[in-house]
């Protein structure tokens, strides 16, 4: 499970323990690998949300992954790939509304 938290880091150390009261959201390995094609291409764009690491993405790099997810479509709306396209496009929404970063822990 990676569980993704609301940050503005100035340095680029990774906190051991995230805020609680930051939680966007969780995404699993099973959510994650529908997901493989969008990450792809947001990796290809130098935004990558790493499963098995600890990961912190800055504001603006949430804004370009919210801007890759927006401009994908899923035809499928039934399908686990539909409901986690739905489920991280609304966490990278809060991010992006909040201005923040999302700071990932893999668990």
């Amino acid at each position: 499970m990676s569980d993704l938290y609301c940050a503005i880091l100035n340095e680029d150390k990774i906190p051991e323990e995230p805020n609680e009261e930051m939680f966007l959201g969780s995404i699993d390995l099973h959510e994650h690998k529908s997901l493989e094609t969008i990450f792809n291409l947001c990796k290809k764009n130098g935004v990558d949300l790493l499963y098995f690491d600890d990961v912190y993405l800055e504001p603006k790099n949430v804004k370009k992954m919210l801007d890759i997810f927006e401009s994908y479509k899923i035809a499928d709306k039934t399908s686990l790939a539909k409901k986690s396209y739905e489920k991280m496009l609304s966490i990278l929404k809060t991010a992006s509304e909040k201005q923040c970063g999302i700071l990932s822990y893999c668990d």
